[in-house]
């Protein structure tokens, strides 16, 4: 099964938001409804200012400075993706479903939501909210690994990774989903980690799994 064989691959009943309230003020996503980012060095910003249309607050609230033609999250340091990159992940975190009747997309329905969350609010440059998003999904989508493993070094939590990728690699459940996570990928993540040894910050223990191992052999 390829590794991407199921990451959206579910019949949509709609791509407009769930909320009711959302529905009301939704409107057409696309080119024309994205401003321009004309904003100098250093000013100070928000989203609600960039975007045409309605949209929920945590997006909308989100402020930003521009430093070096990169927008940075005021409240996180982290740097946010483009306005259209934002909206597209907003479209799919906010994507509906039909009516799962397969095993297969019963398990989509829980792991989708999660991994569109977790790509949106990455966007935002809010890597928290994020984490918080793709680390239930440790033992059940590589491509959660992959993000977390990307996210992680740019934090220097390299032995962070290692433990992900050790953890995902025991899962029972990923290999019907999806390519597992192999012996060679922790190898690899091993290796990263003996490079940045020194400077590494990792914050993960044993315990941070706790709750996820349902899923482990």
């Amino acid at each position: 099964m390829g590794l991407f064989s199921f990451l959206f691959k579910r019949k949509k009943v709609s791509d407009k938001p769930i909320n009711s309230s959302q529905k009301k003020n939704s409107h057409n996503i696309n080119e024309s409804n994205i401003k321009t980012n004309k904003n100098d060095s250093g000013e100070i910003s928000s989203l609600r200012a960039e975007l045409s249309g309605f949209y929920p607050s945590y997006i909308s609230s989100v402020k930003f400075k521009v430093e070096k033609n990169k927008r940075i999250n005021l409240k996180t340091g982290h740097p946010l993706s483009t306005n259209k990159q934002i909206i597209n992940s907003y479209r799919n975190a906010t994507i509906r479903y039909a009516k799962a009747s397969t095993w297969e997309d019963k398990q989509l329905d829980y792991i989708l939501p999660l991994y569109n969350r977790g790509d949106l609010f990455y966007k935002l440059g809010e890597w928290e909210k994020a984490e918080a998003e793709w680390f239930q999904l440790v033992y059940l989508m590589p491509h959660a690994i992959n993000k977390l493993s990307i996210m992680y070094r740019k934090e220097k939590r390299y032995k962070d990774v290692v433990k992900i990728t050790e953890e995902a690699s025991k899962s029972t459940i990923m290999p019907k989903l999806y390519d597992p996570i192999s012996s060679e990928d922790v190898e690899i993540a091993e290796a990263d980690y003996e490079k940045h040894v020194k400077v590494d910050k990792s914050i993960l223990s044993s315990d941070s799994f706790k709750a996820l191992r349902g899923y482990v052999k």
